[in-house]
């Protein structure tokens, strides 16, 4: 199954569940930890760095600043 499936059946289960944005955004990011175990032996420190690099609290200032006018 695509990384983009999983991250969208994940997120409308999550909705559809009623959790918080955190939830969803940890639930998304476990996915993501789970593909970078899929990737090649030299590539999975880089993929976890990658998707570490955004604590919620950042995630949730940058998504705010991107949706005001």
């Amino acid at each position: 199954m695509s990384t983009l499936r999983k991250m969208g059946l994940i997120g409308v289960w999550l909705f559809a569940a009623g959790c918080s944005q955190q939830a969803w955004y940890a639930g998304m990011q476990r996915s993501a930890a789970d593909d970078c175990q899929q990737q090649p032996l030299g590539e999975i420190k880089r993929c976890e760095a990658h998707l570490n690099r955004l604590r919620f609290e950042d995630y949730e200032q940058e998504r705010k600043r991107s949706h005001q006018p």
